[in-house]
């Protein structure tokens, strides 16, 4: 199998990997505001450096950065890569009535939960805004639900308040203490612990629905600042949407030849 490289362009980030036989490897980070033409291309650049790869795919849940990726990763490989999209082979079924509203990461999610961890199975995606997405016993996905990440909290309360401060996303240790005994560490635990109230509620509520006990599995930037001494049982996996990028193209890959 020759070298492939993988794109996921998120909210916030955009992480890469070069990915062979045996899955993604290390993978690269860049802030998805930075996608402009030369940055792009020395991102690439470096993180091929070495390789050879002859096809790519990109997951983009950002319209406007992905034809910057398209052009580059095209000139880079010499093949235009495959978008990730309802319409593909994606080794799971869709049981949902629009399917083209389906965030590209869902599906990467969904197929590589669905291939690793089997169904059903519960994927949770702690990024900007926090999805989780079931699949059920029959393979199918069958939707979820998408609720606002921890950085989000805090940037609704600093643009809706007159006096509360902007703050970044928590660290994993901030919400040691409920009684907070500042504003900006009240914020912080608040959006933690929140956080996770939230996530359980909403991964109880989603159990309840399926009718067999599922697997729970979690990604996403977030997901260690979420879980950092929750007493959560799920499996943690920091590269299942590009897993699942790479398990997608090589469904819809055909002596040589991407099928859009």
């Amino acid at each position: 199998m020759n070298t492939a490289l993988l794109i996921d362009i998120g909210n916030t980030s955009a992480t890469a990997a070069l990915a062979g036989a045996r899955g993604p490897g290390r993978v690269w980070r860049m802030p998805t505001s930075d996608s402009r033409l030369a940055a792009v291309r020395a991102w690439l650049r470096r993180l091929s450096a070495g390789a050879a790869p002859r096809r790519s795919a990109i997951c983009s849940v950002v319209p406007a950065a992905t034809g910057i990726w398209q052009a580059e990763l095209k000139r880079l490989t010499g093949t235009a890569p495959l978008l990730i999209r309802h319409t593909l082979n994606l080794g799971v079924k869709l049981d949902y009535p629009r399917p083209a509203t389906i965030g590209a990461d869902r599906l990467a999610n969904a197929a590589a939960a669905f291939k690793i961890y089997g169904a059903p199975v519960i994927v949770a995606d702690f990024g900007t805004a926090l999805t989780l997405d079931a699949v059920d016993s029959r393979g199918c996905f069958i939707g979820g639900l998408i609720l606002p990440g921890p950085g989000l909290f805090l940037d609704y309360l600093a643009e809706r308040t007159a006096c509360l401060p902007r703050l970044d996303a928590p660290p994993p240790r901030a919400a040691r203490r409920a009684i907070a005994r500042s504003t900006r560490a009240a914020m912080r635990a608040g959006a933690i612990l929140g956080w996770r109230g939230m996530f359980r509620e909403a991964l109880t509520a989603m159990r309840a629905e399926i009718p067999a006990v599922a697997a729970v599995c979690v990604t996403g930037g977030y997901a260690r600042r979420a879980l950092a001494s929750a007493d959560f049982d799920a499996h943690f996996d920091p590269r299942l949407t590009l897993r699942g990028i790479q398990i997608i193209m090589d469904l819809n890959f055909n002596q040589n030849n991407l099928i859009h």
